[in-house]
């Protein structure tokens, strides 16, 4: 629920920035015309400082929308295009399933039948793993030097989770990546963590005590990871 709030409350202050930054933009695009009309060699100083402030603003819109696409090559000097303005959007439409192929060689195209198909395989395919786990004698394997925790060791990391135990396990987290579907990254966990960690920490210790996860943790996303040369079918 914290994490809903801070989402709508981001998405609210996101939306009003953008909307001063396009206004802006517009009020230095008109400026720029204006001066144009008088500076026919566009070289005043008025000319060049306003060209540099619009640079400056359309680097920033272009910033944001490379790190949301996730392009790692953001320093290789690509240029303003409109394929970097599309490529979320073309990101997404890759990853879509619009259709799938079954063993028996038939094409289904409806939503529910795609969704239906996916969970009987990935049902199959952790099932085929389980089975194969539950054939290993682990007591069998481990032999009498294998190192064991002590009893005093064993007790030390059962329980509830401690605020240096979670810090430690965050700050070893690799950033750029997002631990979960609502979105939230590594950093953002990192530079808030002084904020939410008692929220976090105590939901966490919730779970343990209740013995259940909520259901954002207990759902898995499927994205399509396409090959090339092979059919995304």
């Amino acid at each position: 629920m914290l994490l809903l709030e801070i989402r709508g409350k981001s998405i609210h202050r996101a939306s009003f920035l953008k909307k001063e930054k396009n206004r802006k933009i517009e009020e230095l695009e008109n400026e720029l015309k204006r001066i144009t009309k008088t500076d026919k060699e566009q070289t005043s100083e008025l000319f060049l400082e306003k060209r540099e402030e619009l640079e400056q603003m359309r680097a920033k819109v272009l910033e944001g929308v490379l790190i949301r696409a996730k392009a790692r090559w953001i320093g290789q000097g690509e240029k303003t295009t409109r394929y970097f303005c599309n490529l979320e959007n073309r990101h997404f439409a890759s990853k879509r399933m619009t259709s799938l192929i079954k063993d028996n060689g038939v094409e289904i195209e409806d939503n529910e039948e795609i969704t239906k198909e996916v969970k009987n395989f990935y049902e199959h395919l952790y099932k085929s793993r389980q089975e194969i786990t539950e054939e290993v004698n682990l007591e069998h394997r481990l032999k009498d030097e294998t190192p064991r925790l002590s009893n005093e060791e064993a007790s030390a990391i059962e329980g509830p989770i401690t605020y240096r135990e979670a810090t430690n396990v965050l700050k070893k987290m690799r950033n750029n990546k997002s631990p979960g579907s609502s979105g939230f990254t590594v950093e953002f966990f990192k530079f808030f963590w002084k904020d939410i960690n008692p929220f976090f920490i105590n939901s966490i210790n919730y779970s343990f005590q209740t013995g259940t996860l909520p259901i954002s943790l207990r759902e898995g996303l499927i994205t399509c990871i396409p090959k090339p040369g092979k059919s995304k079918k």
